[in-house]
């Protein structure tokens, strides 16, 4: 986000999801770019992802600011019936501890940076991303194609494989 946003001022942001999984799950991340960046946006994401794979290393500040990003918002994750509702639903569903949620601040902060950088070495493959762009063919395609990321496909708005 700080890169194509706040350096290159290509992009309003990056957001990324991971949502919960038992076993293999789904990552995924979207930034709107602007169109004529299409190519130089893909290019900063992917060498984003190597880095953070192992050619650079997280630091110590970066944990920090993941660490209470994750947990400082978890008291209000229970101020409604839904809310705990939701979070007992979640100790169900991954057959969690009981005493997950009150242990998961402590357990977040617990991780060190030797830790946080296991664990990129071992889940974050850049070679097996799946890049979706979505955008005027005619003004990317060239661009997206340079790049050899994979195999394009292209599709049209409805899902349909196009020639």
């Amino acid at each position: 986000n700080m890169n194509l946003r706040e350096d290159k001022h290509w992009s309003y942001g990056v957001g990324a999801r991971l949502p919960a999984a038992v076993g293999q799950g789904l990552y995924m991340s979207s930034s709107p770019v602007q169109t004529d960046k299409t190519r130089d946006a893909l290019a900063e994401l992917g060498r984003e992802y190597r880095d953070i794979a192992g050619a650079r290393p997280i630091t110590p500040a970066e944990l920090k600011d993941a660490q209470t990003n994750e947990t400082l918002g978890l008291p209000g994750s229970f101020e409604t019936a839904g809310q705990l509702s939701q979070a007992y639903s979640t100790i169900l569903q991954y057959k969690l501890p009981e005493a997950y949620f009150n242990t998961l601040t402590a357990s977040v902060m617990a991780m060190t940076p030797v830790d946080a950088n296991a664990l990129a070495a071992r889940t974050i493959t850049p070679g097996k991303l799946v890049w979706v762009v979505v955008g005027d063919m005619a003004k990317v395609e060239a661009g997206v194609r340079e790049l050899k990321l994979g195999e394009v496909r292209r599709i049209d708005a409805d899902g349909n494989v196009l020639p």
